[in-house]
């Protein structure tokens, strides 16, 4: 099973545009079956292929437009079906996903983090994937940046990892319900930025 969790650069129709570009590159590179690493090269050809397209005319210099305005920070993740084995991640300038297990909360951090979708070429080497535990009974979470730089009436950030103990043992979409709600109620107004959040539990064994 693999997971993409990405966020568009900019807000409005523009970054829900980008967006949609990478949920179709995503599925078309889904189709081939290859590696992670693999599918993220495929995600970056399709996406600015796709993006220079939709600039035609736009912009007198449409490669100049691509490289300073349109990119999307994004999380590749691919769990096993079957079996206890690790997970593997691409991480492409995303924040870490969160390893909950038990009452531990594990940043998920790359050794070799990519650039952004988009911003391929600023990149020395091809994109990398790093493994991870993922025993039964733990959960992964993935979000957004909207979600850790979020911040109350005072301006402090949420603080994401230190509140995930308590809701450890929830199944994902409570987990996931839990956090917005207490992020909505420690913002204490409307929320300035996108939020999305995933959650994938690995059920014990029996």
């Amino acid at each position: 099973m693999r997971i993409l969790i990405g966020d568009a650069h900019g807000k409005g129709l523009a970054a829900l545009e980008t967006a949609g570009y990478v949920v179709s590159a995503f599925r078309r590179a889904a189709r081939r079956r290859c590696s992670p690493c693999a599918m993220v090269t495929d995600l970056e050809e399709d996406f600015t292929d796709d993006l220079r397209a939709s600039s035609v005319g736009r912009r007198e210099d449409a490669g100049r437009y691509l490289a300073l305005e349109e990119f999307v920070t994004a999380v590749i993740l691919e769990v096993p079906d079957k079996g206890d084995g690790p997970m593997l991640m691409v991480n492409l300038g995303h924040p870490p996903p969160l390893l909950i297990d038990g009452g531990r909360v594990v940043p998920f951090e790359s050794t070799a983090p990519a650039p952004p979708l988009g911003l391929g070429d600023l990149g020395c080497d091809g994109p990398r994937a790093d493994t991870a535990d993922f025993p039964p009974g733990a959960t992964v979470l993935l979000y957004t940046d909207g979600v850790i730089e979020a911040r109350n009436r005072a301006g402090d950030f949420y603080p994401l990892t230190d509140r995930l103990p308590t809701w450890a043992q929830l199944p994902p979409q409570a987990l996931i319900e839990a956090v917005h709600t207490d992020l909505r109620r420690y913002v204490g107004r409307q929320l300035g930025d996108d939020v999305a959040l995933a959650a994938v539990h690995r059920a014990n064994a029996g």
